[in-house]
């Protein structure tokens, strides 16, 4: 555990700051915060994934600190004012909403153009503040392939499957596994420097996919399609955790009209169980959608 002896001494500070023989440097209020919040960024894009930090605020001083066994080791000390300089950037964002247990931020490093999705968690309590920070991870297609070697040749059938078929029912027990493949496929279809960009509407965040735009279900205020209008994305990815989302037909009309090739995933437990639901649900809005199961160890049509 870390005492609050870290933060160190202010009027030591000040003190030896008065001391100096140097001549003061008078910068704008605005040059110095854009130096504290550069400085954070700079930590930040250089942390490793998965691995949750946190930036505590006291009165004392505010300090980045990381899990090190059973006790916390600080990363960096910074100004005092980077806390509020954070949280305002947050609100800027409109990402700060009493609604929200949990908010995604991404930061761009100035200099080296390092870049980085974030999961941000924020507690305030009386005169002292903490954000939870983990870094999310960006997805590698080589580290796809290394987990799932078997892989390598299901892709092209499931490639060959996209290209056949533009409204396509994948289901699975693993949303995150349809996601890796469809994504890993998607990438080497399209054109990157091209608008619109492929649209992914995921369940939770678990990983960056560059080049897409992802979204999180359930937020309205994002996807609504009618932000939407007049666009039409080349891929858009839908996935949902409730496999009575082919019941949703207002919903799943509009992503008719947006999306050359709408996927959606859907969670079933097994072939089976998939067929059965899609019979039940063929008075549906599924005329011409194709439907597989996908697992590690298979590629089934339905």
């Amino acid at each position: 555990m870390i005492s609050g002896g870290f933060f160190g001494d202010k009027r030591e500070e000040e003190s030896s700051s008065r001391s100096s023989n140097e001549a003061p440097v008078i910068e704008s209020l605005e040059v110095m915060r854009s130096k504290s919040w550069n400085s954070l960024i700079t930590v930040l894009t250089s942390l490793p994934s998965d691995d949750p930090h946190w930036l505590y605020k006291t009165p004392f001083g505010c300090c980045l600190f990381y899990k090190n066994g059973d006790g916390y080791e600080p990363v960096k000390r910074f100004r005092g004012e980077i806390f509020s300089l954070f949280r305002e950037r947050l609100l800027e964002r409109c990402l700060l909403k009493k609604d929200r247990k949990e908010w995604v931020i991404f930061l761009t490093e100035r200099y080296t153009r390092r870049q980085g999705i974030f999961k941000i968690k924020y507690l305030g309590a009386m005169d002292k503040e903490m954000v939870r920070i983990e870094r999310v991870r960006t997805f590698s297609k080589e580290e796809f392939i290394r987990a799932y070697p078997q892989w390598s040749r299901r892709l092209k059938d499931l490639k060959f499957i996209l290209d056949e078929y533009p409204r396509l029912i994948l289901g699975g027990k693993e949303g995150s596994f349809v996601k890796k493949c469809c994504y890993s496929i998607i990438m080497e279809k399209i054109d990157v420097s091209e608008f619109p960009p492929p649209l992914f509407i995921e369940e939770s965040l678990e990983l960056h996919f560059p080049m897409v735009l992802q979204l999180w279900n359930g937020e309205e205020e994002n996807f609504g399609v009618e932000l939407f209008e007049g666009i039409e994305f080349p891929y858009l990815f839908y996935e949902s955790r409730d496999s009575s989302f082919i019941e949703e037909r207002s919903l799943l009309t509009n992503f008719l009209i947006c999306a050359k090739h709408l996927i959606l995933c859907l969670p079933f437990s097994s072939p089976e169980a998939m067929r059965e639901a899609l019979l039940e649900a063929k008075d549906k809005k599924l005329i011409g959608f194709k439907a597989y199961f996908l697992s590690p160890l298979e590629l089934t049509e339905v």
